[in-house]
């Protein structure tokens, strides 16, 4: 049998698109960029003046926090059920960052502790559409005003998924992307960040550009956050595909809730639409260490989405216990699940998954 590969679903037109770029000899913001700027904001609804192309879904993250000014009392709400990126870069602006747990539901932000976490010093919640599922933007999106906060949506692993018929990423008051392989569509590396209010515009694109509104004029210090020409032809290519990748993947996983036994699955919010950038059950602990021997002996592809709890790494500080997220980072597992994968693959996953 075929390995059951869920890598990224790569073809001929991004074959194509790499090498227009390598004959025009143009490999940084060239035609691709421009297209694959303007084809992104089309797909999500955003004004083209209000999103730039990154070189990561972390870069992305970082210029969202850094344009707010951040001080090092002021305090970033996380969930700490997430990649060690997103709380990162609120280290790496300078702020703090305070430990939200997650739902047993939904893996999610668990929003009915959300409002006990936030003190004076509170400036920002990044919300984490984990595993392309949506948040509860709207509970989120009261208590940012209440507060006078700000919400940052971490959409990393969430492109192309709805939330009360908008796109997650485009309702914060910052959308953070990232076009990892691992994620519904790739351009090898990079990232798009979205923001509201047009004041952040001039700042976050001189963050990306070493500081310069006109070259050689520098007038802070910035990074250098472009997105290559080259990656910017895969993205191009990908997003053409993005509505078929995620139907796709939405039947995969329609598959596996009507089969899988013995575990519990992501709540699905009927205001949401999942993109199932990946697909995350839970089960008892003793049973996930037995899948995943079952899967190594079959040769079939898992992850662990993530081996411990960020509030348990002292990289970021004393934190108050987060149960869930530990008890669930000992619990979850991904099964395999792209556009790519076949009825007979699934049934082989299903069968070394029930039969665990």
């Amino acid at each position: 049998m075929r390995k059951i590969d869920f890598g990224p679903d790569l073809g001929f037109t991004e074959i194509y698109n790499l090498i227009k770029v390598i004959r025009s000899g143009q490999l940084s913001q060239g035609k691709f960029s421009k297209n694959f700027k303007k084809d992104l904001d089309v797909f999500l609804d955003v004004e083209n003046t209000k999103s730039y192309l990154t070189n990561s879904g972390t870069s992305s993250l970082l210029l969202a926090l850094l344009s707010l000014n951040l001080q090092s009392d002021d305090e970033v709400i996380v969930p700490a059920l997430t990649f060690g990126a997103t709380a990162n870069a609120v280290l790496l602006a300078g702020a703090k960052v305070v430990m939200a747990d997650v739902s047993e539901k939904d893996f999610l932000l668990d929003v009915s502790k959300l409002e006990s976490l936030i003190t004076s010093k509170t400036r920002v919640i990044i919300v984490v559409h984990l595993f392309g599922m949506p948040c509860d933007l709207s509970y989120i999106a009261t208590l940012a005003v209440k507060y006078n906060l700000t919400v940052i949506e971490d959409a990393a692993q969430a492109f192309g998924a709805i939330y009360k018929n908008k796109s997650v990423g485009t309702q914060g008051d910052f959308g953070c992307f990232s076009f990892y392989p691992t994620k519904i569509i790739t351009s090898g590396e990079g990232g798009l960040i979205t923001f509201k209010n047009q004041i952040h515009s001039s700042k976050i694109n001189m963050l990306i550009n070493q500081g310069m509104r006109v070259k050689y004029e520098y007038e802070l210090p910035g990074y250098n956050f472009r997105l290559d020409e080259l990656s910017a032809a895969v993205g191009l290519a990908q997003l053409q595909k993005a509505k078929r990748f995620i139907k796709s993947r939405r039947n995969v996983a329609s598959y596996y809730l009507s089969k899988l036994k013995g575990c519990e699955f992501q709540f699905e919010n009927l205001d949401s639409i999942s993109s199932y950038s990946q697909f995350s059950v839970r089960t008892e602990s003793n049973r996930r260490k037995l899948i995943t021997k079952h899967f190594a002996e079959q040769n079939i592809p898992y992850s662990i989405f993530y081996p411990k709890s960020l509030d348990e790494f002292q990289i970021y500080g004393d934190q108050k216990e987060c149960l869930t997220s530990q008890k669930l980072s000992n619990e979850l597992i991904s099964l395999p699940i792209s556009s790519r994968i076949r009825k007979f693959q699934l049934d082989k996953v299903i069968k070394a998954f029930n039969g665990a």
